[in-house]
């Protein structure tokens, strides 16, 4: 099993503080800046998006977190000292090999599962450009 603070890990350790129960307030007092919006008209709640850390914030009814998604420019995801956003997927299988980290191809994504997390790497030209893509955004799951 992959240990949980060596995986997640966003320039000082913060990913960790975000998959804890945290509320709205919890998250946006932390955060340098914070829009809020509806990521369509049919969902019932808001999301919380930061340019500027390069993260969105998803939650629950309640306020909760339930998920953090984190993308480039400004964010950074790093497994074993590589920033995982902006790499090419050759390079991420070669990794998670390395590290005996398994994965599953779905659709555009790459899913990963442990510690009762799920994270999806989002890939957009994954059926076309397949390892030579790039990761452009990662989402995990509380």
């Amino acid at each position: 099993m992959v240990n949980y603070d060596e995986f997640f890990f966003v320039e000082d350790g913060s990913c960790n503080f975000f998959l804890e129960d945290r509320t709205r307030d919890d998250i946006k007092a932390i955060l340098s800046e914070c829009i809020t919006v509806k990521k369509s008209l049919f969902d019932n709640n808001t999301i919380d998006y930061s340019f500027s850390d390069g993260t969105g914030i998803y939650y629950d009814d309640k306020d909760m977190i339930i998920g953090l998604e984190i993308y480039s420019p400004h964010g950074s995801f790093f497994v074993d000292n590589m920033n995982l956003i902006g790499t090419k997927v050759f390079s991420l299988k070669k990794l998670f090999t390395k590290k005996n980290i398994y994965f599953d191809e779905v659709e555009d994504d790459l899913e990963i599962n442990f510690n009762n997390h799920k994270i999806k790497l989002f890939i957009p030209d994954l059926t076309e450009k397949q390892d030579e893509a790039v990761i452009e955004s990662i989402y995990i799951t509380k």
